[in-house]
């Protein structure tokens, strides 16, 4: 599995697609962008994320209909 903090990783992941969300990008308004992106590769690294991520409290926001990278 691949967690990033990567710059433009966390821009990307901040935003839908719907027109006020990429109009807020064109204008490069980020102002709270995801901390990390998680790419897991199969059923037991989403789990292992939810795990991880619940014994810390941290809140994980799926995100998906996104293209593949």
């Amino acid at each position: 599995m691949i967690v990033t903090n990567d710059h433009l990783e966390r821009q990307y992941h901040s935003y839908g697609k719907s027109f006020p969300d990429l109009a807020r990008a064109v204008l490069g308004q980020f102002p709270n962008p995801t901390d990390l992106i998680a790419h897991p590769e199969s059923r037991a690294d989403v789990s292992r994320v939810l795990d991880w991520a619940n014994s810390y409290s941290i809140a994980v926001i799926p995100y998906g209909g996104g293209l593949a990278r």
